[in-house]
């Protein structure tokens, strides 16, 4: 008996392929109809036999593409109408709402590689060749459904060769939209900064080698922004670099030629080389082999390289002649990636030497994506390229919330039908360009998902830029402010769907706390997924000067001292001004902001050991001090976990004065610092076990930018699970301050149903 059968099947179906492999299973199971995308994803019209429309369904599922995600497959019979006689692709439609996962950026697969480098093909060393199943998507589609015309391809017509590739459902290159050749497609030129022309297309690749190995630093447009790109062999041109970009001593990611490569300048374990050659091809980073000859002025702080693989054609192209290259984000510091052809002139004329530009224009900003490996799996600490704005599916989740983030490391998100699409990273929100470029990219986002707030999801700090944002653009929607720590809390539950009771512990420098203070050693208990109990924090101490603490390290350290009445300030910050401690300690006398950071204490004892008293990057303090951890070290100091009412103090007197002890006998920084992390561990231990006690809880969440610590990190872990305890992180949202919009929509998504 012959069927009719309407089949719509939702997620991550457009942009991989999915059309001509549907295409082909229709021609298999002798389907009639069509298949076509629209804003549910990809639907079918299928008509044939019932029981071969039964295992073209079940073929769907089986067979689906490598890069398909599909979250679900709607079947609604129909009346058979009998007026098919083939089974046709057809024009998109924007005729029906629905969940749309749009595809992220793809680097360059195999075939492709194949084919750039076979010298009798027509793409042979073309610099962007693309395919159904690799090639930029996200930083090019204007609009949807994912068609070339709403795509900035839409300047470029296609020659005839490549349209009989692309109107060929057999051919691995139908509909693959950025899809092009040298006769039809973008063209490459490198120019210098006064924006002369010096080459174009193939030639561009040789000259731009030789300027690299001549010290130059270039300016390379990517797939989501311009990189700068520098020798990381000279001395000379690193320095350089971080003298123009005003980047002292944060490190600068590398590209290297391969895997083979890589291992020569990097320890890699299995899990690391899954994560470098996954489709997200992130900035993994792996621990510095001693006889690498990168030079030091590359990562000067910490024992760690930040390294990704070549994921353009155009990055292969380069890297021919190359063991590695910088490859950092273009911009000034601190500011977004510079990603328009128009305004890289100007802002990058006195970093870069020469630029290389390509016509392909970039519709949206995307940054690499930066990842760690903890006990086999990925731990994210930038979500970007090859993730955003891949949502993230949360049961019950209403339509019309759009949660702004926080302050440092900002990403925002929107929720629609069950699902939380997060925005790409926007960084901190301490300057304007900054500023401009995450209005812009929220507007972005709403015009592009279709999207219309109803609710707006914020940071509970009066003075962070979302909390203006509300005021003067959203007054009108429904207001959600969220604690800073718990909204961290909540992106952990949100995405691992962790069931109550359980505990969280969350460690970082700042977050508006809901007393007024500024929390940041945090310890939560919950008997509801939402509802969450602060039982403990470290013991708050005066934040000398506020923010500025945050740049200047001695000054949690003066605090610290202060709480102890220990003067000793003098005989360790030799580098300081008398007069300007003489004037702090006055002004601590008076200090009004109290804190119970982690991360100042981490910086605090960074400066106390006289690692660093002023930084030039966010955590620079506490990554010396992670560096120079001993992590044999078994013995830790002294604290006290007062108990007279909930919640609970962590005193860190007794640590200090017994740091200082050390300091003293002169005792090794090394054994300090290990026996200074042990005691944070034992910290949180000895909280697991009187909540364990108390309440039952096993489950205990570690979140915030503390745990980036990889020392504090991996004791932490040891020391839960010798309690019998069970430690959970995020993996899919970053543990930093970039997570926090994932949990202030899912908390505004509660309290909306309350």
């Amino acid at each position: 008996m012959k069927v009719a059968k309407k089949i719509v099947v939702s997620g991550l179906v457009q942009g991989i392929g999915f059309r001509p492999f549907i295409w082909r299973i229709a021609r298999k199971w002798e389907i009639k109809g069509w298949v076509k995308n629209s804003l549910a994803g990809v639907e079918i019209l299928a008509e044939g036999e019932e029981e071969n429309v039964n295992k073209f369904l079940a073929a769907i599922k089986k067979e689906k593409p490598p890069l398909a995600v599909i979250e679900k497959i709607s079947v609604i019979p129909l009346n058979l109408s009998g007026n098919f006689e083939t089974f046709e692709i057809i024009e998109s439609q924007r005729d029906r709402k629905g969940v749309l996962i749009v595809p992220a950026d793809l680097p360059v697969c195999g075939d492709c590689l194949q084919e750039l480098r076979d010298s009798s093909d027509r793409r042979y060393q073309y610099p962007f060749i693309n395919c159904t199943n690799c090639g930029p998507r996200y930083t090019i589609i204007e609009k949807l459904p994912y068609d070339r015309p709403h795509t900035s391809m839409k300047i470029f017509p296609l020659c005839p060769e490549c349209a009989k590739e692309y109107r060929n459902p057999e051919d691995r290159r139908f509909h693959a939209e950025p899809v092009a050749c040298p006769a039809c497609g973008p063209r490459l030129f490198l120019y210098d900064k006064e924006k002369n022309l010096l080459a174009k297309d193939g030639e561009v690749i040789h000259k731009t080698q030789e300027l690299l190995k001549k010290g130059f630093i270039v300016a390379l447009k990517g797939l989501g922004g311009y990189h700068l790109a520098a020798d990381p062999f000279n001395v000379k041109t690193v320095l350089l670099l971080r003298q123009r970009k005003h980047r002292e001593a944060k490190p600068f990611a590398l590209m290297v030629k391969n895997l083979t490569v890589a291992k020569k300048h990097v320890y890699i374990s299995k899990a690391e080389e899954k994560l470098l050659t996954s489709n997200v091809c992130p900035i993994v980073l792996c621990r510095k082999k001693k006889s690498s000859k990168i030079v030091k002025e590359v990562s000067p702080d910490n024992d760690y390289l930040g390294i990704m693989l070549p994921y353009t054609p155009f990055h292969y192209l380069l890297l021919e002649h190359f063991e590695a290259l910088i490859m950092t984000s273009a911009n000034l510091s601190e500011e977004p990636i510079v990603y328009q052809d128009d305004e890289v002139f100007l802002k990058l004329k006195d970093i870069a030497d020469f630029f290389v530009v390509n016509n392909r224009p970039i519709l949206r900003p995307v940054d690499d994506s930066v990842a760690m490996v903890y006990k086999k799996s990925p731990v994210i600490l930038r979500r970007a390229r090859g993730l955003a704005p891949l949502p993230l599916k949360v049961r019950g989740m209403k339509e019309g919330i759009l949660a702004l983030g926080g302050q440092l490391k900002n990403s925002f998100a929107i929720t629609k039908d069950n699902y939380v699409y997060l925005s790409q990273y926007f960084g901190d929100l301490d300057n304007l360009p900054s500023r401009l470029a995450y209005m812009k990219g929220i507007d972005d986002f709403c015009r592009f998902f279709e999207f219309t707030p109803q609710i707006v999801a914020y940071d509970l700090h009066p003075g962070y830029f979302s909390s203006e944002l509300v005021e003067e653009k959203y007054s009108k929607l429904k207001k959600c402010p969220i604690q800073h720590h718990k909204a961290h809390l909540a992106a952990v539950v949100a995405e691992k769907r962790i069931k109550a009771p359980f505990m969280g512990v969350i460690f970082d420098g700042t977050g508006y706390g809901e007393d007024g203070m500024i929390w940041g050693g945090e310890f939560f208990v919950a008997f509801t997924p939402e509802d969450y109990q602060r039982i403990a924090h470290l013991k708050y101490f005066p934040l000398l000067d506020g923010d500025e603490a945050i740049k200047k390290p001695w000054k949690s350290a003066l605090s610290l001292l202060n709480e102890v009445q220990v003067d000793v300030a003098n005989l360790i910050f030799q580098d300081i001004e008398r007069m300007e401690l003489e004037f702090a300690q006055k002004r601590l006398a008076k200090q009004k902001i109290f804190t119970s950071s982690v991360g100042r204490l981490f910086d605090g004892i960074s400066a106390l050991l006289g690692l660093k008293t002023t930084i030039s990057y966010e955590g620079q303090a506490a990554i010396l001090l992670e560096t120079i951890a001993d992590r044999s070290e078994r013995g830790c100091y002294d604290f006290t976990i007062l108990q007279e009412k909930i919640p609970y103090e962590i005193d860190f007197r007794p640590l200090l004065l017994d740091v200082l002890a050390d300091l003293k006998k002169g005792v090794n920084k090394k054994v300090i610092s290990g026996k200074f992390h042990n005691t944070i561990v034992e910290m949180i231990a000895g909280l697991g076990k009187i909540v364990n006690k108390q309440y039952g809880i096993q489950k205990v969440i570690l979140a915030g930018g503390v745990f980036q610590n990889r020392v504090l990190l991996e004791k932490t872990f040891i020391s839960l699970k010798r309690l019998g305890l069970k430690p959970i992180i995020p993996s899919y949202i970053p543990i930093n301050d970039q997570g926090i919009a994932l949990g202030q929509a899912y908390l505004a998504n509660k309290l909306c149903e309350e």
